[in-house]
């Protein structure tokens, strides 16, 4: 695709799609392995659903950034909470905050 046809903020939304593609799967890994620890601290149901949302929705990269993506911002957070998860989180948090740095600079 030739740059001059791109929207303003549209190459950073494209450029993010792997690293929301590897942040999903980052978390539904965590969700599998750590099933037991989220269940008990009642995160397992909100990281299911909103990962579930994002999925269904993975080829519009706008309609998950203006609905969905608050939503798994509160849901890591919650998980970077928890002392047991910490290895875990790493690169997730490392994708988080590549896709942040691209909605800033695509103003998305």
């Amino acid at each position: 695709m030739s740059e001059e046809l791109l929207k303003p903020g549209e190459r950073e939304m494209i450029q993010s799609r792997s690293y929301l593609y590897d942040l999903l799967d980052k978390l539904n890994d965590i969700l599998e392995n750590k099933k037991e620890l989220l269940e008990q601290k009642g995160i397992a149901p909100k990281l299911s659903v909103v990962l579930d949302l994002i999925t269904l929705n993975r080829l519009y990269l706008d309609v998950i950034y203006k609905t969905y993506w608050n939503q798994l911002v509160e849901v890591i957070n919650e998980l970077n909470a928890l002392p047991e998860l910490k290895d875990d989180m790493a690169d997730v948090n490392a994708d988080v905050e590549e896709i942040k740095k691209l909605k800033q600079q695509g103003g998305f």
